[in-house]
């Protein structure tokens, strides 16, 4: 048995299972369904206003958990601000859960799972962030030129907005947390000065849309990975549960422990 893992007792693991079923009620309102929906060439009434429910739900949450604190932890306060209301709308949607997923993985992974696997799903996590990041960094460059030879034309129109679309002070606890946040602001960034290049005619509304589609399924395939996850963990984690011997210490770090030693 691996050193790390033999050294959990039966508390640590009925701590890590009640943790982790709380991160996993976060994902609930999510369904692979809500992807075929919004992909279908002619999605019915009934898919959009199902997917609509869904978003809302999604939000709804959301923004709840954005405002929770965990005490004694290490971590930052940061106020994000998001002018753009799709982007806004994502973050309220998938931040909290990716934060809080990526937090339990690092945390308590291992138990579940074991040490390599669970670093080889945060390692996936920032592939994921890495991949959305360098593909925010193609369009910055691209727009940023666009935009700097644009603005500076005798009546270029800057629009502007009365009110941000979501504004909020969150706790991150992991670093790949703070990444993620900065991706949503760089995309609120990005998708600001897209607009003004579109108010101005220089691209056209396709163009505003794509960006904003690509927005919202990049995080929520890190959102779905990251639910899919989790629930393998909390699925391993009663397996074993209820198939040990009353009381057995290693009820719940058995199978991490095998996970290791295989």
């Amino acid at each position: 048995m691996n050193a790390s893992v033999s050294q959990f007792t039966k508390t640590d693991a009925e701590a890590a299972l009640a943790e982790v079923r709380e991160v996993q009620q976060g994902f609930a309102s999510s369904e692979d369904g809500v992807v075929a929906a919004v992909d279908a060439d002619v999605p019915s009434a009934e898919q959009v206003e199902a997917f609509r429910a869904r978003a809302q739900k999604q939000r709804q949450r959301g923004k709840r958990d954005l405002e929770r604190r965990h005490s004694g932890v290490a971590s930052v306060l940061k106020t994000v601000v998001l002018n753009e209301r799709v982007i806004g709308s994502s973050f309220q949607r998938y931040f909290s859960s990716i934060e809080n997923g990526i937090y339990v993985i690092g945390r308590r992974g291992e138990i579940f799972v074991g040490e390599a696997a669970a670093a080889k799903i945060v390692e996936k996590i920032e592939d994921m962030l890495e991949s959305i990041s360098q593909e925010l960094v193609s369009e910055e460059e691209a727009i940023k030129i666009q935009y700097e030879v644009a603005s500076t034309a005798t009546g270029f129109v800057k629009p502007d907005y009365i009110g941000a679309a979501a504004e909020h002070e969150v706790q991150i606890r992991t670093r790949s947390g703070l990444k993620a946040v900065g991706l949503f602001m760089r995309y609120d960034a990005l998708l600001q000065k897209v607009q003004a290049m579109y108010w101005n005619g220089h691209i056209e509304d396709t163009y505003v849309q794509d960006i904003e589609l690509r927005c919202k399924r990049q995080f929520q395939k890190l959102f779905n990975f990251i639910r899919s996850s989790i629930n393998g963990m909390y699925r391993k984690g009663t397996a074993v549960k209820s198939a040990a011997p009353a009381g057995s210490a290693a009820a719940l770090v058995s199978e991490g422990a095998q996970a290791e030693a295989a």
